[in-house]
């Protein structure tokens, strides 16, 4: 009982079987599996016809295959664990079918909006979609994708969708495949995000980015585990469209480790990352832009209680350096490591959805990490910053104190800079942030409209931030 007591109650391994295939044999057939998890456990085949159990063969632990009495003509497909009292993964692998064209491929079913994995289907789930942007204007489309309950193996989206005042096709596609190794690192994700837009700038065009990654999470399956730890990969291949040619083209490539640890009341992490991209603008200029760019980023992050409100005092840390930079075109701001964020035009991946990539108001957490618009302190060599978040026991929890620092060259000296206010955040989802005192270098926040200084961040990329409603209504 090994598999149980280590496998199930002290690790977080993952159970799933599969049928390999079914062999006739002059009595009874044999029924290869094929343990694609991490537990080597016992497993059940069942044997139907139609809707009928014929009979039940039990696998022992690290068994590969079995002997069924029943013959061809007597069953129409096998299922595992047809009862689904075994906690797997997934179940879309353990069907075989007798007079399918392919044994193992279950039938095709179409859901609206989303739903669970049925044992014996392929669930396809649909929904009509509505977005917008400010250069595609009101978008109309469908979104295609498998995200139901439990998540599989490979998860897929597609959402195309048609802009009404760019007149341009547009969207976005996702695919990922999660390996689940027995060991080594905990799991590994391959995918790729495809994404089409319009674009303001120099010229209005539509861009086509193709986005591949890797990503390993290292470390083993101890329920006990205290830290986390992951390593990435990721590569753009991009392309400016503008007036049916090819305008501009990118190409790069990132790496980036993060390693976690949680202690009783506190959590740090530091991360690493080096960054190469090349931009070539062929139709308007014919020149290159090139970085390659090291940043450190760190954070620590302490809890407080009072009373039954959960807070925390945040700090991170970051530092920037371009020790290569290439600028042969009109637009630097690429190339900038900016203080306040990632602005559109700087979200070079294309990790992010913006509504106005050109814009300055919508900005991701990033880089110098300001809850600012201003490009103050924004250069092509290097930043470094220091910042606070406090967040205030008060319901909802969703209130917060800010105080930002940073450091940056201007000509052959060091200047120092600084802001600081009020902040409404929600998660890592969507914030809005209220600067309310800052150094005199940043300029005064009240001689002009103040509401082109309210800095907000709205990351749609939920899945990937992991957030969930519990975090902020307690």
């Amino acid at each position: 009982m090994d598999w149980f007591f280590t496998d199930l109650i002290q690790t977080t391994n993952h159970i799933d079987y599969k049928i390999v295939n079914v062999h006739q044999q002059k009595v009874g057939s044999l029924v290869k599996v094929k343990n694609v998890g991490q537990v080597n456990g016992p497993i059940e085949i069942n044997v139907f016809n139609d809707s009928e159990l014929v009979e039940t063969v039990w696998l022992e632990p690290g068994g590969k295959e079995g002997k069924i009495k029943s013959n061809r003509s007597e069953y129409t497909h096998l299922s595992i664990d047809a009862s689904k009292d075994i906690p797997e993964l997934s179940r879309q692998n353990n069907l075989w079918r007798k007079k399918a064209l392919f044994h193992k491929w279950e039938p095709l079913k179409l859901e609206f909006l989303s739903g669970d994995h049925e044992a014996h289907r392929t669930n396809v789930f649909w929904t009509p979609t509505i977005a917008g942007n400010a250069y595609d204007g009101l978008m109309l489309g469908a979104a295609f994708h498998n995200l139901g309950v439990p998540l599989n193996r490979f998860q897929f989206l597609l959402a195309p969708q048609f802009g009404l005042a760019s007149k341009n096709m547009v969207g976005v596609a996702e695919a990922l495949y999660v390996i689940l190794p027995k060991r080594g690192i905990k799991q590994m994700k391959v995918g790729a995000s495809l994404k089409s837009f319009s674009h303001g700038g120099y010229l209005t065009s539509q861009f086509v980015g193709l986005s591949p990654y890797v990503k390993i999470i290292l470390g083993d399956r101890s329920i006990k585990n205290t830290s986390y730890s992951y390593l990435e990969l990721k590569g753009i291949l991009k392309g400016d469209y503008a007036n049916g040619a090819l305008w501009e083209r990118s190409l790069g490539f990132k790496s980036k480790y993060v390693f976690r640890k949680k202690f009783k009341n506190a959590t740090f992490s530091v991360s690493p990352i080096l960054t190469y991209v090349q931009q070539d603008a062929n139709l308007i200029e014919g020149g290159r832009d090139m970085f390659l760019r090291a940043e450190i980023k760190s954070s620590f992050s302490l809890d407080y209680r009072i009373s039954e409100m959960k807070r925390s005092i945040d700090f991170s840390a970051y530092f920037g350096k371009n020790f290569v930079t290439q600028l042969n075109t009109y637009d630097s701001d690429r190339l900038s490591i900016n203080m306040s964020g990632v602005r559109g035009r700087q979200d070079l991946f294309l990790e992010q959805y913006y509504f106005a990539r050109g814009g300055v108001q919508q900005q991701m957490d990033g880089m110098g990490g300001f809850y600012s618009t201003s490009n103050v302190g924004s250069n092509t060599n290097w930043i470094g910053s220091l910042n606070t978040y406090i967040s205030l026991p008060v319901k909802p929890n969703v209130f917060g104190l800010f105080l930002n620092q940073g450091l940056f060259p201007k000509g052959q000296k060091m200047e120092y800079m600084f802001n600081t206010g009020l902040a409404l955040k929600v998660g890592e989802v969507f914030g809005v942030y209220f600067p309310l005192y800052r150094s005199s270098n940043m300029g005064n926040l009240f001689n002009g409209g103040y509401a082109d200084e309210i800095r907000f961040t709205i990351q749609f990329n939920i899945v990937e931030n992991g957030r969930n409603l519990g975090d902020f209504i307690n």
